[in-house]
């Protein structure tokens, strides 16, 4: 799943093994926001980065 964000992320720094939560898709299990783990994270001519994640199901 690649989860990808605009201007700004940047200055926060995201890394793997990061925890994100998807506020717009809930979790079947918990009904709760998503919660992603980053895999990896690439950054695109210093405007966006994209970051690949996984799933973390029923936390």
């Amino acid at each position: 799943m690649r989860c990808g964000s605009t201007l700004g992320v940047l200055a926060v720094g995201l890394q793997r093994r990061d925890v994100v939560q998807d506020e717009r898709n809930s979790d079947p299990l918990t009904g709760q926001g998503v919660r992603l783990r980053v895999i990896s994270v690439e950054v695109f001519e210093s405007d966006h980065i994209e970051a690949v994640c996984e799933q973390i199901v029923g936390t």
